[in-house]
């Protein structure tokens, strides 16, 4: 099943897959850990190749300023995702949503 929501600050593609909550739950930190992960990179390569631009810096901090805000509990982000199935956890799905 795909599901398509229009909200305020975009669209939200969707699909329904048999997973379990620990799945899904990692799934929702995987769009952080790829900006994570590519600072990290971006760091190895300003420190160890001394690439010294100010556009590498400012791409380190843009992609741990993404991840910081992806991880915020707000729901259409993934930070709301990993909260909504940790309350869906311990009250519920129907009453996660609330």
């Amino acid at each position: 099943m795909y599901e398509v929501k229009i909200l305020p600050v975009g669209v939200r593609a969707q699909c329904r897959l048999p997973y379990g909550t620990l799945m899904r739950i990692v799934c929702y930190f995987a769009g952080a850990l790829a900006n994570i992960l590519l600072a990290a990179l971006l760091t190895l390569l300003f420190y160890f190749f001394q690439i010294n631009t100010e556009f590498c810096r400012y791409l380190i901090i843009t992609n741990l300023v993404l991840a910081f805000i992806n991880l915020a509990p707000i729901y259409p982000l993934d930070g709301g995702g990993v909260l909504n199935e940790m309350l869906s956890l311990r009250y519920g799905r129907f009453k996660s949503f609330k």
